[in-house]
């Protein structure tokens, strides 16, 4: 996995948003009651998270994720880069688990048929629901080449 370019890549799919929001509207979410906090009593609606802060734990979690494919997916270390991180981009969007439910893309996968694994990545709900980023990772899954024009660092 090249960690650089995932991380700048999930960065780009992602945004930077400083306090709690609504992820479906962007809306900023505040408590009824008190303060929303997180960790170590991290109050997130009045200091929110710093850009730094915000990509370590995004790096802790593409790590996370990276870490646990291959236990879940045979066929993850055998997959370049690219195709890696378009995996670990739809991990990072919708879960794990529910990435692990996308078992004809892991067929076709697993076959080396990359154009259909890509199809299917498409037909499914989450595709329609991120349209942009489904079409940039089954771009990635089908060619095995970065996105071009979204200024992706290495």
């Amino acid at each position: 996995m090249n960690k650089p370019k995932t991380a700048s890549y999930i960065e780009y799919n992602e945004g930077f948003r400083r306090f709690v929001c609504n992820d479906a509207t962007g809306v900023p979410v505040k408590s009824p009651e008190g303060k929303l906090t997180v960790g170590i009593g991290l109050n997130l609606e009045d200091r929110g998270l710093t850009i730094l802060e915000a990509r370590y734990i995004m790096n802790n979690i593409i790590d996370e994720i990276n870490s646990e494919l291959p236990r879940r997916l045979i066929i993850y270390n055998k997959l370049d880069d690219v195709r890696q991180a378009a995996l670990i981009d739809m991990a990072y969007c919708m879960g794990l688990d529910r990435l692990i439910d996308f078992n004809k893309t892991f067929n076709y996968l697993r076959a080396k048929d990359f154009k259909n694994a890509s199809v299917e990545i498409m037909r499914s709900l989450w595709a329609e629901k991120q349209t942009g980023r489904a079409s940039r990772d089954s771009y990635m899954i089908e060619t095995g080449e970065w996105p071009v024009g979204i200024g992706l660092t290495s």
